[in-house]
């Protein structure tokens, strides 16, 4: 049964988790993979007399930097599959979490591209250990 499915899970905590759900079973242990699991907030105004509700989604993991997590299935209480208006809801919802996340993806090129030399001074310094080897014909 590894087919993907949206899906809104209870939680053993109390959480109500929606996401992109794969069930696996491995070893004798059975477990979710999660994509971009998302929990919504509401959120009450009561501005000028009008009392409003408006919903707001976060991620899951605030400072987790991938989109795929594992959750044992002995930590769910309930899950329900979504429906197709509800899969549309929650894909918009991503995209909001993602954009209010902490973590940004954005990577910097001068952080992430590990030590930069000069070619030239790489080239002699091979040159240099190649000549002062001890098997260097004359």
């Amino acid at each position: 049964m590894n087919d993907l499915f949206y899906a809104t899970l209870k939680l053993i905590t109390g959480e109500e988790v929606l996401a992109e759900v794969m069930h696996c079973e491995e070893n004798a242990s059975r477990f979710l993979i999660m994509y971009n699991p998302i929990v919504m907030e509401e959120t009450f105004d009561n501005e000028g007399g009008t009392f409003k509700v408006s919903q707001s989604a976060r991620k899951w993991l605030q400072y987790a930097t991938d989109d795929m997590l594992v959750l044992n299935f002995d930590k769910v209480l309930t899950m329900s599959e979504m429906d197709k208006y509800a899969t549309e809801q929650y894909k918009k919802f991503v995209y909001i979490a993602k954009l209010k996340s902490p973590v940004k993806k954005e990577m910097k090129p001068m952080d992430h591209s590990g030590y930069l030399g000069s070619i030239e001074s790489k080239r002699q310094q091979l040159e240099d250990l190649y000549n002062k080897s001890f098997d260097v014909p004359e």
